[in-house]
């Protein structure tokens, strides 16, 4: 027994010796067995880093945040309940996410306008009607259809009219035309489709007319009809 350790196991100097050696023993063993250190896991304050690649075989639970600065392979289930920001390229097999778990990657929408008892200039491409299409917050594209229907009375001599449709201020395609007798009517629609871009916060879809040699006079009879559909795009 050492002088001082009462209930010691030590008897002498000599024990003492050899246990702190066996300490020191089964130190430099645990060191060498380090399997962290040899994946290349180091650890640090509040978290770990993992300098190669990282196989989970059954769960793993991250309470805090987790930055992956290499490729992920996610063979699994995987949920995300939380936010999740991802800066390179998201590879997903066919048919895995359902509408369900999408937040409106589009969205539709359908105007009608119309207006009536106007007449026809000269022009060209004249305004007769617009629809201002609002822009939803967070989309930037938008793929558009707009149909215009015109009828128009001709109180003068024979004479063409024309009816085209503009998008964003864009007069899509020739214009329709029709050649119109005095004293008659004709019907007839111009149609037109665009992807924007760059949207801000509306634009306008407008039903443009003319006529070519003369201007007719308004009247009760004569009536436009814009339809537009058109889906917002992320």
């Amino acid at each position: 027994m050492i002088p001082g350790l009462p209930g010691s196991q030590v008897h002498n100097e000599g024990d003492l010796m050899r246990m702190i050696q066996d300490m020191q023993r089964d130190i430099r063993e645990l060191r060498a067995q380090n399997i962290l250190a040899t994946a290349g896991i180091t650890t640090q304050p509040g978290g770990i880093t993992v300098g190669g690649s990282l196989n989970v075989t059954g769960s793993e639970t991250v309470t805090g945040s987790i930055d992956v600065s290499g490729p992920a392979t996610f063979e699994g289930t995987t949920t995300i309940g939380g936010n999740a920001s991802i800066t390179g390229t998201l590879s997903l097999p066919a048919g895995i996410i359902n509408n369900d778990a999408l937040t409106a990657p589009v969205v539709p929408l359908a105007t009608h306008a119309g207006t009536n008892n106007f007449g026809l200039s000269t022009g060209p491409n004249v305004q007769i009607l617009g629809a201002t299409i609002s822009v939803p917050a967070g989309y930037t594209r938008a793929l558009v259809f707009a149909t215009a229907t015109m009828h128009a009375y001709n109180n003068g001599a024979t004479d063409d009219a024309y009816l085209a449709v503009s998008i964003k201020g864009t007069t899509i395609g020739a214009s329709s035309q029709d050649t119109v007798g005095g004293g008659q009517s004709s019907t007839f629609p111009a149609t037109g489709t665009n992807l924007l871009t760059g949207l801000g916060a509306s634009f306008t879809v407008a039903a443009l007319a003319s006529s070519a040699g003369h201007a007719w006079g308004a009247n009760t009879v004569n009536f436009v009809n814009l339809d537009v559909m058109a889906i917002f795009l992320k």
